[in-house]
């Protein structure tokens, strides 16, 4: 059995669907972003006597659970604006 030129050639059409759902990926993650950071605006902006904010401001006094410390959606927001000063304030003042 002979081994022709176009199997030795590697799959372009393959590599391009890979990059194409990479891109995809990272506008879908971008977006994410995006929307977590037009909700906290928006419950900093709500009254302090609505349950949302309330919630967020929440610091729970019970001690920490043995094991590693679960993920919170205040501390993700905070990851991409670590070093630059430009954090967005949960507590709302």
């Amino acid at each position: 059995m002979r081994v022709k030129e176009q199997d030795n050639m590697p799959n372009a059409s393959g590599t391009l669907i890979i990059i194409i759902i990479i891109i995809i990926a990272q506008n879908i993650v971008k977006e994410i972003k995006q929307y977590q950071e037009k909700w906290l605006q928006h419950v900093q902006r709500m009254d302090t006597n609505r349950l949302p904010k309330q919630t967020l401001q929440c610091k729970p006094k019970r001690g920490r659970n043995i094991g590693r410390p679960r993920k919170r959606w205040r501390n993700q927001l905070h990851l991409k604006d670590q070093g630059t000063g430009n954090r967005p304030n949960p507590s709302g003042t």
